[in-house]
């Protein structure tokens, strides 16, 4: 109904940016599709996913739990972000402010090292993943990128593992801030 509607379309062409994420990242975007939706395509879409109506405004994109890529119209700059979540880095085992700032730190840093253009987004939390967290555990965005990608169901204990190693402050007390349901930094 929504693509008779004209609320879905095509994506453009992400051979380039598949390939560089899995360069970078050591993991293939994995996803079934991707689509171009107008604002209330979105919506439904991400309300459908149980986020709701204040969590989806300035919302460029979304992967879906289904494993689905949709993309705001106009917003297709967004997919190399989209793609490094369909690589996986996602909130299943972390606060929703880390995985979007691991994830749009590792789309800032392919595009740089690609020499792309690129439209950052989550600036606070990007800040907080390189001047905070990369530099407690000792390891660069794409490093940090990986370990999520490689096991997404155990990222927030890993990480906070390894910081507890570096800080001694008890892993717990780390997963309390880095791990799901913390909803910001």
């Amino acid at each position: 109904v929504a693509r008779s509607k004209g609320n879905f379309n095509r994506c453009p062409d992400a051979k380039k940016l598949t390939r560089a994420v899995r360069e970078m990242i050591g993991r293939e975007p994995s996803y079934k599709g991707c689509k171009i939706v107008d604002p209330h395509g979105l919506k439904q879409v991400m309300r459908t996913h149980g986020w709701r109506d204040a969590e989806i405004n300035d919302t460029a994109g979304f992967h879906s739990q289904d494993n689905v890529i949709y993309l705001l119209r106009g917003n297709e700059w967004s997919q190399l972000h989209e793609l490094v979540h369909a690589a996986g880095i996602v909130d299943k085992d972390l606060a929703p402010w880390a995985t979007e700032g691991i994830t749009e730190a590792v789309a800032e840093d392919i595009a740089k090292t690609k020499k792309w253009k690129h439209r950052s987004t989550y600036p606070q939390y990007v800040k907080i993943v390189r001047e905070d967290l990369c530099p407690a555990l000792g390891l660069t965005v794409l490093q940090v990128g990986q370990i999520v990608a490689a096991q997404p169901s155990k990222a927030g204990r890993e990480l906070s593992q390894r910081l507890a190693l570096r800080t001694n402050v008890p892993v717990r007390t780390w997963y309390k801030a880095l791990g799901p349901g913390v909803l910001g930094p």
